[in-house]
């Protein structure tokens, strides 16, 4: 803060221990408000963080975009090894049944439109993880499709994760073909 500036009488936080980014959004937020309005709303510690939850998002967007450019993928295995696999085509039957999964585990509801557990979530989002493994990932050593157990042992959960959901993104914007 310069010596101009001063600590909104309403600040349950100080501004200036937050990002750049994060304290325009959150002083903008502040200023809408004043004591005559009521008492400070309370969600305002979610709504500060708006920018790094966009910013992320941003990130995982991004990265699909790149992965989804590659046809070849060398995972590192938690056992050290690193696997060849390659992307293939699937056909349109396997991409609905992946898009089915995936509305259903995002939404977190069944085919009747009914919520599920926390459980039944869980087992639904390991579900579409493990039919993408399946249909899109040849594993060149074995020359079979990567199995449960191998997504499984993938050293980085986020990486796996990310080259999967490029796969499907790309088979979805109907991009066919990609580089090595």
């Amino acid at each position: 803060m310069t010596k101009q500036e001063k600590k909104p009488a309403n600040a349950a936080i100080d501004p200036d221990l937050l990002p750049p980014e994060d304290k325009e959004v959150y002083l903008k937020q502040l200023g809408e408000l004043t004591l005559a309005d009521g008492p400070i709303k309370q969600d305002l510690d979610f709504d500060k963080n708006k920018t790094s939850v966009n910013r992320i998002r941003e990130q995982a967007i991004k990265s699909w975009g790149e992965w989804a450019e590659h046809d070849t993928f060398n995972i590192e295995m938690r056992d050290g090894s690193t696997v060849t696999y390659k992307r293939v085509s699937i056909p349109e039957m396997e991409l609905d049944e992946l898009e089915q999964l995936r509305i259903q585990s995002e939404g977190a509801t069944d085919m009747d439109g009914k919520p599920l557990s926390p459980i039944q979530q869980y087992h639904m989002d390991k579900l579409w993880r493990d039919k993408q493994a399946e249909y899109y990932l040849f594993n060149t050593r074995t020359k079979k499709m990567m199995t449960p157990s191998e997504r499984l042992n993938c050293k980085h959960a986020f990486e796996i994760k990310q080259i999967l959901t490029s796969c499907q993104f790309r088979s979805k914007l109907e991009a066919p073909e990609g580089k090595n």
